[in-house]
């Protein structure tokens, strides 16, 4: 594994002897990450060599709008390359966790407070398939159903590698979504859009979100996305729920919340993830 001196040479505009270290870190399952130091400053590259048409555009867009919100931050966005990120350089602090975790739990609230047109992709999406910017819908049924499980749904449909009864309850999941989500108890919210544990950092200078992807939907799909994979401190949760505590009924709700990503899981990754997607068809299906 390598960083092409190249991109470098692209993306920060300096030949490649211009550079020190140029070191491999952990930085996610899809991109290669690396630390580049150049003129004694530390930066965070994310590179892959075939991405997805338009991703590192999209995520720089993402940070945009969380920045722009003006209770979140974000690492600062220096270069914009077709093949990957240059980023500010975030030093992790795991000592302070606990006390960064409660402060992002009130800024979240926050974020999720701030009034945006409606629900939708207003950059697109880049994770797991990709679509392109789409309409302001105001009914949060509509939105679930058009525009995050279809799309994925055509692509396991196409992929051929997905046992008929598990296509079949996922239609009839969407059939009757109107029966499991009251869309007059809803309202939009910016999202990060991919809120898992690994993408928020713990640093001196507070928490930082980190790998967007950014939309506009409801916050109880952010809180279960949070809750899937291993549960942010206890602290997130309390801080949250004192600015804007969630509305009853969402433990219910919140399978069907991380039905989403877990079907992005299983387009990606294969079939280690359809048992987790069946238990929650089951449980909404019968």
């Amino acid at each position: 594994m390598a960083l092409p001196r190249k991109f470098l040479e692209d993306a920060l505009g300096a030949p490649p002897e211009a550079f020190g270290e140029v070191r491999p870190v952990a930085g996610g399952d899809l991109n290669e990450a690396y630390c580049v130091v150049h003129h004694r400053q530390k930066y965070f590259v994310k590179y892959h060599p075939h991405p997805v048409p338009g991703q590192f555009a999209v995520e720089a867009q993402g940070l945009q709008l969380l920045s722009d919100a003006g209770v979140v931050s974000v690492p600062r966005v220096h270069a914009v390359h077709p093949e990957g990120l240059v980023l500010e350089w975030l030093e992790a602090d795991p000592a302070s966790r606990d006390s960064a975790s409660e402060t992002l739990g009130r800024q979240l609230a926050l974020l999720h407070q701030k009034p945006v047109p409606g629900y939708a992709l207003p950059i697109g999406n880049v994770v797991g398939i990709r679509q392109d910017p789409g309409p302001v819908v105001a009914d949060l049924v509509t939105f679930y159903r058009t525009y995050r499980l279809a799309p994925l749904l055509d692509a396991l449909t196409q992929s051929g590698t997905q046992p008929a009864h598990r296509l079949k309850r996922l239609h009839r999941l969407m059939a009757h979504l109107d029966d499991l989500l009251d869309p007059r108890a809803s309202r939009p919210s910016l999202l990060h859009g991919d809120l898992w544990s690994g993408n928020w950092m713990a640093t001196r200078r507070g928490p930082y979100l980190v790998d967007p992807a950014a939309y506009w939907g409801d916050r109880e799909m952010e809180i279960a996305m949070t809750e899937l994979f291993a549960r942010f401190p206890l602290p997130f949760y309390h801080a949250y729920q004192e600015v804007w505590p969630l509305d009853p009924g969402y433990a219910e709700r919140r399978p069907l919340y991380q039905l989403y990503p877990l079907l992005v899981h299983l387009y990606l990754f294969g079939e280690a993830w359809g048992p987790s997607v069946d238990r929650i068809l089951a449980h909404y299906t019968g």
